[in-house]
């Protein structure tokens, strides 16, 4: 009896967390450079019920067109290398500016790494041509790193981490423009439809036990 209880609340825990995955997804739909995350549910050999588990899409977005010389887009593969505190992050955001203290940086505040480490700057004439050079005043000051990354998994602010991270050859970037979201709405749609179906059953299958339980308690109280 206990093992059949344990496997439907594991169940329910399961489709909790798949469909606070597409909520977040369906959230961020409209964030440049978000990676969506696909959830599933992984088997084990040594386990008898399934485990929950996601991984970042590594799909590729569509192109915006913006107004903005420091709106960059990543046209082939590879993420902005970023750090804070100390610590690399990867992100598609390529919402750049200057922040307060003049390093370059994305959206998420966390700052750019570039070829010469991170970029200061009090200079208000700054571009980056697609070939991921920073030119400052006319004159080619650093490189932007594009990278690669394995087992990428989500931290906050849409960044994204890895265990491995390399460098991307061949960079093709655009000005004034962001990638899009990899969000695709209506499959996130029919996936909590699918989500919402399988929880249904499971509330049924565990409402049909404990009247089973019942029944039998009812039984035994009958001798």
């Amino acid at each position: 009896m206990t093992d059949v209880i344990q496997s439907l609340d594991a169940a329910f825990g399961r489709d909790v967390k798949h469909i606070n995955n597409i909520a977040h997804n369906v959230a961020n739909i409209n964030t440049p450079g978000f990676q969506h995350r696909v959830s599933f549910d992984a088997f084990q050999p040594d386990q008898t019920d399934s485990q929950y588990a996601e991984v970042v899409s590594n799909l590729l977005g569509g192109i915006r067109q913006t107004h903005r010389s420091l709106d960059i887009a990543i046209l082939d593969e590879g993420y902005f290398l970023l750090e804070r505190n100390g610590q690399q992050f990867l992100s598609k955001d390529g919402r750049l500016h200057l922040d307060p203290q003049g390093y370059l940086s994305n959206a998420s505040g966390a700052r750019v790494v570039t070829d010469q480490g991170l970029l200061r700057t009090d200079a208000a004439n700054l571009t980056v041509r697609p070939s991921g050079e920073i030119v400052i005043d006319g004159k080619v000051s650093a490189t932007l790193r594009i990278v690669n990354g394995e087992r990428l998994q989500l931290a906050d602010s849409g960044l994204l981490l890895s265990s491995n991270i390399y460098e991307v050859k061949n960079i093709r970037l655009q000005n004034s423009a962001l990638n899009v979201s990899t969000v695709n709405p209506t499959s996130e749609t029919v996936r909590m439809m699918e989500v919402s179906r399988h929880l249904q059953s499971v509330q049924k299958a565990a409402a049909a036990y404990d009247q089973m339980l019942q029944n039998g308690i009812n039984e035994i109280g009958k001798k």
